[in-house]
C-alpha cells in the first residue's frame, strides 16, 4: 500500500485532538479538585510553624523576663513577676494549642496529598501524551508541506554511489535481494538525513524542550517538588514522585519549655 502522507497528517491531527481534549479535562480535575486545597492546607501548615516559633521565642523571652524580675524582687512574687510568669505561661498554652493544631494537619495534609498526588500523575501524564501528539503532529504537517522535496532528492541519492560505502559493489553488480538494495540506498541517502540531524541540533529546541502555547503551561502548584534542570530534561516525566514527597510526618508534640 502507497504511503498517504495526507492521511497520516489527518490522523495526527485527530490524535492531537484527542489528546488536548484529555489534556484538558485532567488540568481542569487538578485545578479545581485536590490541587488547591492541597495548596491551602500546606500554607496553613506553613503559617502554623511560624506561629509556633514565635509563640517559643515569646516563652523564652518571658521566662528571662521572669527570672529577672523573681531575683530582682529577691524571690518574692509581686506585680511585675507575676506579669511575666502569666507572659510565659500564656506563651507556652499557645505555643502547645499550635503544635496539637499542627498535627491534626499534617494528617489533613497526608490525606489531601494522597489525592491530588492521583490527579497530578493523571495530569503529567496527559500533557506528556499531549506533548507527543502535538510533535508527531508538526512532524506529518512538515511532510506534508516540504516532504516531497526531500523525498524526491533521497530517490535521485538513491542512484548515486558512494565511493565511501562499504555497502557498494566495487563491480558495480546490482544488489542481490530487497534488504540489501534497502541498505545501499540507505547509505546513498544518509548525508541527507545526517544533514538534517545537525540542522535540528542548532535549534533552541533540541536543547530544551518548548513551551507549546496549544497545551499551556504544566503547573503543579504547591505539589511541584524541586527538580533540577537538565538539559534535554523532561519536566512532566520527572513528576511521577508522589504521593507525598516533601510533606514532613505529623510531628511529636514537644515539651514546653521550661528555661
Amino acid at each position: 500500500m502507497a504511503f498517504d502522507i495526507h492521511e497520516h497528517a489527518r490522523s495526527a491531527q485527530a490524535a492531537l485532538h484527542v489528546a488536548l481534549a484529555e489534556l484538558e479535562r485532567a488540568r481542569s480535575a487538578y485545578e479545581t479538585g485536590a490541587g488547591p486545597r492541597f495548596a491551602q492546607a500546606k500554607a496553613a501548615q506553613a503559617t502554623l510553624a511560624a506561629k509556633i516559633e514565635a509563640a517559643e521565642g515569646e516563652a523564652a523571652a518571658a521566662d528571662a523576663a521572669f527570672q529577672a524580675a523573681f531575683s530582682a524582687a529577691g524571690f518574692e512574687r509581686d506585680e511585675a513577676t507575676r506579669a511575666q510568669l502569666n507572659r510565659k505561661n500564656d506563651a507556652q498554652a499557645m505555643a502547645e494549642a499550635l503544635r496539637a493544631a499542627l498535627a491534626r494537619g499534617a494528617k489533613e495534609l497526608q490525606a489531601l496529598a494522597a489525592e491530588a498526588s492521583t490527579q497530578a500523575r493523571d495530569y503529567a501524564g496527559t500533557y506528556e501524551r499531549a506533548y507527543v501528539a502535538h510533535a508527531q503532529a508538526e512532524g506529518y504537517r512538515a511532510l506534508q508541506e516540504g516532504g516531497e522535496q526531500l523525498a524526491r532528492a533521497m530517490a535521485l541519492a538513491a542512484h548515486a554511489p558512494r565511493s565511501d560505502s562499504i555497502h557498494e559493489d566495487a563491480l558495480g553488480r546490482p544488489a542481490s535481494s530487497p534488504a540489501m538494495r534497502a541498505e545501499i540506498a540507505a547509505a546513498r541517502w544518509a548525508f541527507i538525513l545526517d544533514g538534517l540531524k545537525a540542522m535540528a541540533e542548532q535549534l533552541p529546541e533540541f536543547d530544551a524542550r518548548p513551551q507549546v502555547q496549544a497545551l499551556g503551561a504544566f503547573d503543579l502548584g504547591a505539589m511541584q517538588p524541586p527538580v533540577k534542570q537538565k538539559r534535554r530534561s523532561n519536566q512532566a516525566a520527572a513528576l511521577f514522585l508522589f504521593p507525598v514527597q516533601g510533606i514532613q510526618r505529623s510531628p511529636t508534640p514537644a515539651a514546653h519549655p521550661s528555661t
